[in-house]
């Protein structure tokens, strides 16, 4: 089964550095959208389901916690990721309390979303 990863950042160039970081087919993975703000996102989760989302916490319009939460209420099965460059302690129990499958800070290093992916693949 390959796995489908929804990114949502709002700033580009992360957005970016992580569809090139690690190679996700490696992990039979595929990257099916990117979104800049967690409202872009659900419009997008809406249409096509992914089964990761691999999402930034402080964004305009609809922040990664409110985005977690209403996948979480919508779609129980999909894996949520945070990458933030954050390291608050709110943040961290908003993340538990919504059981969330990572939390990553920024700045994160391949080795990080691989032993990421590995863990929500196994």
């Amino acid at each position: 089964m390959t796995y489908t990863i929804l990114i949502v950042e709002d700033e580009y160039l992360v957005r970016q550095g992580l569809t090139k970081l690690v190679n996700v087919a490696a992990y039979d993975m595929e990257i099916i959208g990117q979104a800049e703000n967690g409202r872009q996102a659900w419009e997008l989760i809406q249409k096509q389901v992914p089964d990761i989302i691999l999402t930034d916490i402080n964004m305009p319009q609809l922040n990664g916690i409110q985005l977690a939460s209403l996948v979480r209420e919508t779609y129980p099965q999909v894996h949520l990721v945070f990458l933030t460059g954050y390291d608050d302690f709110d943040y961290a129990l908003s993340a538990v309390k919504l059981g969330v499958d990572d939390y990553l800070l920024k700045p994160f290093s391949r080795q990080d979303i691989e032993e990421m992916l590995g863990k929500i693949k196994a």
